[in-house]
Formats: C-alpha cells, structure tokens, sequence
C-alpha cells in the first residue's frame, strides 16, 4: 500500500510540473501572527541528510532481532531504523550493519554508548564507527547514452522493467468492470513511454556494422538532446524511487528503505562529450550489451 501512494505521487508530481500556492488569506495571517520560536521549528529540516553509525561486523548466528534488542535497550534518542546487509561469503559469513539516527543526534554520544555494548547472547561486542556521510550521490555514465541507437535499447527496456516490477508490486493493476478476474495494467507512464518512441525516435534503425567502426561525430550516432529526453527520465526517476532500481547502473536495492540513505547512489547521462572525446558506435553497442545482461537479471530476480 505504501509503494502505490509512492508511485502515484511520483507520476502526479512530474505531471503536473509546478506546484500552486494553496494557501489562502487567513493561512498566511495565522502564519504572520506565529512567534519566533514556532516560526523556526517549522524551517526546512535537513531529514534527508541523517547521521548513521556501521557496525563493521556480525558473526553469522547474529540476527537482526538481536541487534535490535541491544539498540533500543540503550535509548538512544533519534533513533530511526537497522539495516543488514546480507551475509558475506569471503569473510566466513559474516554481516555487518547500519544503525540510522535523526539529522540532530549527538551521533558521537550514541557510537560510544554502542561501542561500549554487546550481544549478550553470544557475547559478542559490537564493532562500532561513525559511518561517513555518502559521496558523489549522483554519477555520471558516458554521454553517448544520449545517442538514438542506445535511446531506442533503453525505451524497450524501461517498458519492460516497469511493467513487470509494477505488476510484481501490484501497482497499477485494476479489474475490469466486464470481465470477472481479469487485470487491467494502466500505468499511464508506459502510454506515455510508447507515445514518445513513435514521435521522438522514429528514425530508421542504425545498421551498426555497416558503420566505421573508428571515430564518428554526433550526427553519425544522432545524439538526441535534452528538451527530447524528458519523457525517458519520468521513468527513469520513477523506477528509482518506487522500486529501488537504478536504471543505467543495472542495478537493484531492495533494502534501501532500511539504509540511512533511502535513495543512495543514482547514476544519470553526462555531459555531451567535447569534440576531443568521441564515442564511436561500437561503445554504444557494448554499453548496450553489458546494460542489457545486469537489467534481465534485475526481471529475473
């Protein structure tokens, strides 16, 4: 239920472009009227910035009940959420952790309370440090994935990743009013999807092989720009948001919403390249394989 208010927020929020004023004449005289100190309690808080501790690591009999247990038996003010990650093969199974507090919390206070407690069950001292605030959030990946060839590969599968992640979640599947038991899929992103590659990319396919295969300029791998990309990173966005998936990375988060940072690293297209720093068509050929075997793992999966 949770994902579906998302995913309908996502969609109505880049639909609509901008946001109106809706607040009206006696809201704005009540506000005028507040006193300082309520006036600053209601500043923009930096709650997507909070602060987190890592537990380097967990032996294997470790559950996250049991690291619950010692975390909320300290009360530790701020505390918001436990993530753990899986268990890891090459260092005899062992996990490790991450402990969210709020944006406020004297996090050095709470890293020596929890590096001063311990399993109990089987005493087991917790491991603990200050964890480092998440660098280059957002990163590039090689300008030609503006080009028609590696657009036309990348409409095909966002509808693809799309449906069956939504239809995988429930989201945007209704029963039809005539027929009994039948799903109807009706994310209006997908409409939208298949409108924009008829309109925008409805070039003849290149013939890769038919093409030098040394340097070529942009109108050789027609680079698309960016007023015409808007449609493709609606859903882009969409997937990264409500199913944890970051498109151009091939890669899945499925227990992000757990992690101090609820949406992590997110890769988008760069710059276009100077004249200096061509791509030929055989980057956006293998980029497109490589991209295309971690996203059929992402379906399968």
């Amino acid at each position: 239920r949770e994902r579906s208010m998302i995913a309908k927020a996502v969609v109505s929020t880049q639909s609509t472009g901008e946001e109106g004023d809706i607040t009206s004449d006696s809201e704005e005289k009540a506000v005028k009227e507040e006193s300082p100190d309520e006036e600053e309690q209601k500043l923009p808080q930096p709650l997507h910035k909070p602060q987190s501790l890592f537990v380097r690591s967990l032996t294997p009999l470790i559950t996250r009940e049991d690291l619950l247990h010692v975390v909320k038996s300290q009360n530790l003010p701020g505390f918001l959420r436990l993530a753990m990650a899986e268990p890891l093969p090459d260092r005899k199974y062992y996990r490790r952790a991450w402990v969210t507090f709020a944006h406020n919390t004297d996090i050095k206070e709470a890293c020596s309370v929890l590096m001063n407690s311990k399993v109990e069950k089987y005493d087991h001292e917790l491991n603990v440090v200050i964890n480092r605030e998440l660098s280059k959030r957002v990163r590039f990946v090689p300008s030609f994935t503006r080009s028609l060839y590696a657009l036309q590969r990348d409409v095909k599968w966002l509808e693809c990743l799309v449906t069956e992640l939504d239809k995988g979640s429930g989201l945007w599947c209704e029963k039809k009013e005539d027929d009994e038991g039948e799903i109807e899929y009706c994310n209006p992103m997908i409409a939208e999807l298949r409108t924009y590659q008829e309109e925008c990319l409805k070039i003849p396919k290149l013939d890769h092989e038919e093409l030098d295969q040394g340097e070529t300029d942009e109108d050789e791998i027609h680079i698309i720009q960016d007023k015409k990309l808007r449609v493709l990173d609606k859903v882009i966005i969409y997937l990264r948001v409500v199913h944890m998936v970051d498109y151009y990375n091939g890669t899945e988060f499925p227990s992000e919403d757990e992690m101090p940072n609820k949406i992590g690293v997110f890769h988008i297209r760069g710059p276009v390249e100077t004249p200096s720093s061509k791509s030929n068509i055989q980057d956006v050929t293998d980029w497109n394989d490589q991209l295309g075997g971690k996203l059929r793992s992402v379906i399968d999966e």
